[in-house]
């Protein structure tokens, strides 16, 4: 009786952590499916759609991306999955590092690849994580942007089709894809000969939708999608206050005043040197300083308009090329471009240690991270910037190249020094926040991993897509090399510069994928927007008022530029996200160990982001070999208790 008592008290304790275990997982476990259009070429070159069975399951984790497919899956897809998962869990609101999800797919494809499965796999984790059902007679198609924005694809004819086979009531399409052309095999007799030639014809996927009995419906975000879904529409926050903190905007007024102020004198002593320079260069000068004059003046009219951020940025602008234009014209006029660059160099470093001492090692509040994320950053470009003017003067690069409008070494210190000066002018605005809960170190760093993972995330999704079409980017170019840059300052400890350069590249990566898929880019900035004004609400439902991310809002709502506009919304929004995670996480992962990458702006593929054995997306098989050698062992330790007992 004893030892029968003592077996069964050794098989409580063994269980009941198990128990509770299991019990935990099955209580929290949710599993949606969908179907999701492909297409198969035969080996006569013909395209037919096919339907994919997606199943996705959401368990409690550490934000691990597991993928099980049938046959195999592409890098494309594996990238899509983890920027569907960051997606879904934004607009669902959630600790992304608090979920694992299991996503498997089975085809009779001889592959799964490309980002076409991106909008069903945001809803379905989105789904799985809400708890919410999809109806079983919706089949969409869409690559998933970073922003939660849907982008085109290919193959739309064929997944109608197959869509139209599997009894789909609604078929989702990117928006601005309803028109597509099929190619028909056109014979004409002319006399005893037949012509055979083939000919493009435009499809309208609505009109033959409703042929097939299927309602095809064009989508620009993934909460349009949902609904279609769901008939659950996602929260949109809108906030009416977008105006800066009046302190911050008094100070940027100040700002204004100062940089116009210093624009001016430089015009001024470069005017008196025009007298020594040779008639040739005469005119190149004069048109920068009417430039400059251009620049000033259409920041006086933003400062009227009470655009306070748009007013400073212009004079920041002009601040720099009128010193690059005194430079050049001391430079001509005889003085050593040399002893220039140093004497700007010795300044710089100044105003960086002086910096530096100003910028408090923990902020006092979560206005206060984007604070020291501006300055540290601007920091970091100040110093890349001087770099640039020594190689450029050892080099003998001196002035701008007029064709190319690549910079020489005088320009690049211009740069540098006015680039210093803002990192200080953001610095003292510190004073223009209340002093609340201080962050501690350790979560900051996993904010800046958080921010660091993101960006890889996109840069290889953007990587594998315009690698996919044949195209290179500069967009891409600059994304990856500002994620390198991420990734040094992250590992020696310069956080705060790390999450500027991270959010650089995601807003880069963004527009690589926009630029090169998205015909029209004001249509995307729109929907970019609204994101935008989303992120800003649920920041001001916090009660949080973010000050540079309202800056970069700012700019985008003058930008004439799609694309300029397009960056400013991403800009701004990655940096309301940040601060979203950051005043929401319990704990934040630290990042995978990601490799550095080159960037050439000839090659095709930019960038090459490759995961350690800690990378956020593992097969499915290994989940469930863990758990099943856990059960095995434990079922291994009960029979030899029972069997020694039985002797």
């Amino acid at each position: 009786m004893p030892v029968f008592m003592a077996l069964m008290l050794l098989v409580l304790v063994l269980l009941s952590p198990m128990s509770y275990i299991v019990s935990a997982l099955v209580s929290s476990y949710r599993s949606v499916s969908l179907l999701v259009p492909a297409v198969v070429t035969l080996k006569n070159g013909t395209e037919v759609g096919v339907t994919t069975s997606l199943t996705v399951k959401v368990v409690p984790g550490n934000g691990i991306v597991y993928i099980a497919t049938n046959p195999i899956a592409g890098t494309d897809t594996e990238a899509t999955a983890r920027v569907a998962f960051l997606v879904a869990s934004y607009l669902a609101g959630v600790d992304p590092y608090k979920f694992n999800v299991y996503i498997s797919f089975n085809t009779s494809s001889l592959m799964i690849e490309g980002p076409s499965a991106g909008v069903a796999m945001t809803v379905a984790i989105l789904a799985a994580i809400r708890g919410d059902h999809l109806r079983k007679d919706v089949i969409a198609t869409g690559m998933v942007n970073p922003d939660g924005t849907v982008g085109p694809v290919g193959g739309l004819l064929a997944k109608l089709k197959a869509a139209a086979r599997s009894g789909a009531k609604y078929f989702l399409i990117p928006e601005g894809q309803r028109y597509v052309y099929e190619t028909k095999v056109v014979k004409k007799q002319v006399g005893l000969v037949v012509i055979t030639k083939e000919t493009r014809v435009p499809v309208d996927l609505y009109k033959l939708g409703k042929k097939l009995g299927v309602n095809v419906v064009e989508v620009s975000t993934i909460r349009e999608a949902y609904w279609y879904f769901t008939g659950e529409k996602l929260p949109t926050m809108k906030s009416s206050n977008v105006s800066l903190p009046p302190c911050l905007a008094e100070r940027l007024r100040t700002l204004t005043n100062s940089y116009i102020n210093a624009s001016e004198r430089s015009i001024q002593n470069t005017s008196k040197l025009l007298s020594l320079l040779p008639i040739s260069e005469v005119k190149y000068i004069r048109e920068l300083i009417n430039y400059t004059r251009s620049l000033i003046s259409s920041s006086k009219n933003y400062v009227e308009e009470n655009l306070t951020y748009v007013a400073a940025s212009k004079t920041f602008d002009a601040a720099i090329i009128s010193s690059y234009t005194l430079y050049a014209a001391e430079a001509l006029a005889g003085i050593d471009p040399k002893e220039i660059v140093n004497e700007t160099l010795v300044k710089t470093l100044n105003i960086i240690n002086e910096t530096k001492k100003i910028l408090p090692s923990l902020p006092s509040n979560y206005e206060e991270l984007e604070i020291l994320v501006a300055a540290s950053t601007r920091i970091e470009m100040a110093k890349e910037a001087i770099s640039k003017a020594e190689n450029l003067l050892s080099e003998n690069v001196i002035l701008d190249n007029s064709i190319t409008g690549e910079w020489g070494a005088l320009h690049e210190i211009a740069y540098a020094y006015w680039r210093a000066v803002s990192a200080r002018d953001w610095a003292q605005t510190l004073s223009c926040f209340v002093y609340g809960r201080s962050l501690s170190f350790s979560s900051l760093r996993s904010v800046a991993g958080f921010a660091l993972y993101y960006a890889s995330s996109v840069i290889s999704y953007a990587t594998s897509l315009l690698k996919e079409v044949g195209v290179s980017s500069s967009f891409l170019n600059t994304a990856t090399s500002y994620f390198n840059k991420a990734y040094n300052l992250f590992y020696n400890g310069k956080i705060y510069a790390s999450m500027g350069y991270s959010l650089e590249a995601i807003s880069y990566g963004i527009i690589s994928i926009d630029s090169t898929f998205i015909s029209n880019l004001s249509r995307i900035a729109k929907a970019a927007k609204l994101e935008a004004y989303d992120a800003l609400a649920r920041l001001h439902s916090k009660g949080l008022i973010p000050p540079l991310s309202l800056s970069y809002l700012e700019f985008a709502a003058v930008e004439k530029d799609p694309v300029n506009k397009l960056y400013f919304y991403e800009l701004s929004s990655s940096y309301m996200k940040l601060l979203y995670y950051a005043s929401g996480f319990s704990q934040v992962a630290v990042p995978v160990h990601i490799t550095q990458t080159t960037t050439s702006s000839n090659s095709t593929q930019t960038s090459k982001i490759s995961t350690t054995t800690t990378s956020p997306i593992k097969t499915l098989s290994g989940a469930y070999i863990a758990e099943a050698f856990l059960l095995l062992i434990l079922g291994l330790i009960i029979g030899l208790i029972i069997g020694r007992i039985s002797k």
